[in-house]
């Protein structure tokens, strides 16, 4: 946590847990409540939404890896990611919902590896290790504070978990932005 090149990347991964962290964590709630749907259809749409996740980190990130800077594949999936969460925030049915909630896994799977990818590169190499230790911990803190805002957020309403969800993958974004991509490489 004392490298400053790194310390960016730490903020990274917990805004973004903090995104998908909430999008995952508070799904079924969600889907169950808003559409009026069986616990069955609910797991399936988790099951679809997993084939797009493994779809996009299997597949998806490798070709694109091929093709363009990781600069360039994370800032593009931050931005798709939230601006998927937010739409589905405004689906109707169902299965438009896990339509577009499956596509945003596919760039949610690459943003989190983008953000490894990051945190890898900048750390030094006797302390690859830590640095992954690290990441790890923020993607606890992030899953340890989800369900705390979430209750907050749905006592509310729960047509603010997607919103929030997409904000903070926003947040991510501003960090990407606000980060020189010079120094990534």
């Amino acid at each position: 946590l004392r490298i400053p090149a790194t310390k960016r990347f730490f903020l990274l991964m917990l805004v973004w847990t903090l995104g998908w962290g909430f999008s995952v964590t508070w799904y079924g709630v969600y889907v169950i409540e808003k559409f009026g749907i069986s616990q069955e259809l609910a797991t399936l749409g988790l099951m679809i939404q997993g084939l797009g996740w493994t779809f996009g980190g299997a597949v998806v990130k490798p070709f694109l890896l091929k093709r363009l800077n990781i600069w360039t594949i994370a800032k593009s999936s931050y931005c798709i990611t939230a601006l998927l969460l937010l739409v589905v925030a405004f689906t109707t049915t169902f299965y438009s919902f896990i339509a577009v909630y499956a596509v945003a896994a596919i760039t949610g799977a690459i943003s989190l590896s983008s953000t490894f990818n990051f945190i890898s590169i900048k750390a030094p190499t006797n302390i690859q290790g830590k640095a992954m230790g690290i990441a790890q911990s923020m993607m606890s803190l992030g899953f340890f504070l989800v369900p705390l805002l979430g209750s907050v957020a749905g006592a509310v309403s729960i047509v603010t978990f997607y919103p929030i969800a997409a904000l903070f993958l926003g947040i991510g974004l501003i960090i990407l932005y606000r980060q020189d991509s010079s120094q990534i490489a």
